[in-house]
């Protein structure tokens, strides 16, 4: 699923697989972003914002008693500011929460 500059790919997995309810994982290209500094303060802010959206994400896969693991890849060409990053990586989980239901 794509939404801006974000990539959301994901996999439901069986619950005698799963280790916790959502896993994440993240990837900022280098072909794109040169410094790692750029790549890694992206980083800290997806963790940041995944963070305060997790219990939400929690509570709307939990009446299923689903697992899933979720990837995200930043497609953009410009360094996001914070701000940005947070409006856009809400909009892939509530078109994710969206669809998965």
């Amino acid at each position: 699923m794509h939404h801006g500059p974000i990539l959301l790919i994901w996999k439901h997995l069986p619950s005698d697989l799963a280790t916790a309810q959502l896993m994440f994982g993240m990837s900022i290209p280098r072909r794109t972003f040169k410094k790692a500094i750029i790549r890694n303060r992206i980083k800290r802010h997806w963790r940041e914002i995944i963070r305060h959206e997790k219990l939400r994400l929690q509570e709307s896969t939990t009446p299923n008693n689903s697992a899933f693991a979720l990837f995200l890849v930043y497609t953009g060409k410009s360094i996001p500011t914070l701000e940005e990053l947070t409006e856009t990586t809400k909009n892939v989980f509530n078109k994710w929460l969206e669809r998965s239901e």
